[in-house]
């Protein structure tokens, strides 16, 4: 989860105190309401020439994005452009979705998607 939210309950606070407010999450509160890497579902079909090169990938990559949008988008986009790792692939169907769940919503890490679109 991005800061927003938490920033938006210390500016309620401090405009109804008129006092500055901190809000401080001890650490297993920040690891529970944290958002966490997106875990991805891949339903993929891959086709091949006689000689075993690949020819064709049809392939959905579905992104859990927890209970918010925050930064599914982009790292779905950069899963997207990293899928053909480094194969060339003459013909391609490939479509990106976010499932929207009731976990933590879930954000960018360092990676930002290419890792799970490489695997």
């Amino acid at each position: 989860m991005q800061p927003h939210g938490f920033a938006a309950v210390a500016a309620l606070g401090a405009r109804l105190t008129g006092r500055p407010v901190r809000v401080r999450l001890n650490r297993t509160q920040d690891l529970t309401m944290s958002g966490k890497r997106h875990g991805f579902h891949a339903q993929w079909r891959i086709g091949f020439d006689t000689e075993g090169r690949v020819q064709a990938l049809d392939a959905t990559l579905t992104a859990d994005g927890g209970w918010s949008l925050d930064l599914s988008e982009p790292v779905v986009a950069r899963a997207l452009c990293h899928i053909d790792n480094t194969y060339w692939l003459p013909h391609a169907r490939i479509t990106g979705r976010i499932a929207r769940t009731n976990k933590v919503s879930n954000t960018a890490f360092r990676g930002f998607g290419g890792p799970r679109a490489c695997w």
